[in-house]
């Protein structure tokens, strides 16, 4: 059985601010997710059935929140994980 891999147009409009490295990269990590699908953190409570699965980019770490059906993976945003050690002080 195949997986079928659907992105929403929130994901869709996310991905085109990407720079081509990035785009590689998000690829190949939903490659690894629909090997292995559960692979991210699953969320509880309200966003119950939601994945979210925290990657290297380039030169960021990169964020993909995605649903897990029968066959297929949703991949619902995209986003930049901000660490900002000013803040911590």
């Amino acid at each position: 059985m195949k997986s079928q891999v659907f992105e929403s147009q929130l994901f869709k409009r996310k991905r085109k601010g990407l720079n081509r490295q990035e785009i590689s990269s998000l690829d190949s990590e939903v490659q690894l997710l629909m090997k292995s699908p559960e692979m991210g953190e699953g969320k509880r409570g309200e966003y119950e059935g939601v994945y979210i699965h925290r990657f290297k980019g380039r030169q960021k770490m990169l964020i993909v929140a995605y649903e897990v059906g029968d066959r297929d993976i949703s991949l619902l945003t995209l986003g930049e994980m901000k660490l900002r050690p000013d803040n911590l002080r």
